[in-house]
């Protein structure tokens, strides 16, 4: 979608730079530096939500299989389940006509005590066997619904990536038309073509890779966060269960355990969780707030709110992506499982996390 994107833009400006020849006869204005880098923000925006699109596709193909294959487990459950109704439905049968309690009237009509031994231990067998006959009927049952929710779970995640696809599609398209309009009534579009062609080679190949080592690297310090709460260094708790610690206390931490943190700053200001790195020619920015989640457990997690990768807003299918590869929170009951969190915030350079005691 990307490549055809850029292949129609090039021939589109091919075709302008053909038709109105030197100086453009379409040409009203000489573009200014702020409408040249709307145009650049919006070829970056574009790239980026093609990639969501490309990775849409793959996920939607990944449910369809998955759709496939439950459906056959749920044609296999179906015939195991028949199977295995039919052996409970006899021995159901013979426990309601009587059948079991006729058998051990055998052991009061044995010979002798080894023989009522020998009757006792083969009618524990049968009934051993009867439990598990009934027990894989049950299983198979409870099997078979679990295979059926999984079912419309994966056709209600389906729907919902085929409506985010045609959303960004549709969102992907008119931006293409607005860059469209823009560069025909351009004096410069072979120039700004070639700046938009550069920027998004510089965010492939340079851009997205800073984010990715930035965020693989904080993740796995959150993931190892634990120092902080046992034993906290120059961070505190105030009154028994709210734990704080200042941003300048947060990165000397983490440039302690990686050196890579040396390019990178922290800021908590008005409810913000702010990153800045630099490597080389490429400045970034990560923005975004912590949240309590208690679904499926309770936890911190980081959502994102806003990328920056050298002065140009990424898109919010780059941070929703982004936030997905690398998850950025974690559970202060890992670190002391009697206690969860209760509120969060970031305000003036302080991060304060208050703590309740798990009452069950």
């Amino acid at each position: 979608m990307a490549k055809l994107i850029r292949n129609s833009l090039l021939v589109g400006i091919c075709l302008i730079l053909c038709l109105s020849g030197p100086p453009f006869l379409l040409a009203e204005s000489e573009p200014s530096l702020d409408e040249i880098k709307q145009l650049l923000q919006k070829s970056l925006t574009i790239y980026e939500i093609d990639r969501e699109i490309a990775r849409l596709t793959g996920r939607e193909a990944e449910i369809a299989k998955r759709i496939t294959e439950t459906e056959k487990e749920i044609g296999a459950e179906q015939e195991r389940l028949v199977r295995t109704r039919e052996h409970a439905g006899k021995i159901l049968r013979a426990y309601y006509m009587g059948e079991r309690d006729n058998l051990w009237m055998l052991m009061f009509n044995a010979d002798s005590f080894s023989d009522a031994i020998s009757i006792y231990q083969y009618l524990n067998m049968i009934l051993e066997n009867d439990k598990r006959k009934l027990n894989a009927y049950s299983d198979s049952y409870q099997q078979l619904n679990r295979t059926r929710d999984q079912l419309k779970e994966d056709e209600i995640e389906l729907k919902r990536v085929k409506e985010e696809f045609i959303r960004q599609r549709e969102r992907v398209l008119a931006l293409q038309q607005e860059v469209d309009d823009q560069l025909a009534a351009s004096e410069e579009a072979a120039e700004v073509f070639q700046q938009m062609v550069d920027l998004t080679t510089a965010w492939q190949e340079k851009g997205l890779p800073v984010f990715r080592t930035y965020f693989q690297a904080i993740a796995d310090e959150m993931n190892d966060i634990s120092d902080l709460f046992n034993n906290g260094g120059t961070n505190k708790y105030l009154n028994g269960l709210t734990f704080q610690i200042s941003d300048q206390e947060l990165i000397d931490y983490f440039r302690e355990k990686n050196p890579l943190f040396e390019n990178i700053d922290f800021s908590f200001e008005d409810g913000l969780f702010t990153a800045d790195g630099k490597e080389d020619d490429v400045e970034v920015s990560i923005q975004g707030r912590y949240i309590i989640e208690n679904k499926p457990k309770n936890r911190l997690q980081f959502r994102v709110e806003q990328l920056t990768f050298n002065g140009f807003v990424l898109p919010d299918t780059t941070n929703r992506a982004l936030e997905e590869e690398f998850p950025l929170g974690f559970s202060p009951e890992t670190f002391v499982p009697f206690i969860h969190a209760s509120e969060v915030t970031t305000d003036k350079g302080m991060f304060t996390l208050k703590l309740k005691l798990k009452l069950n």
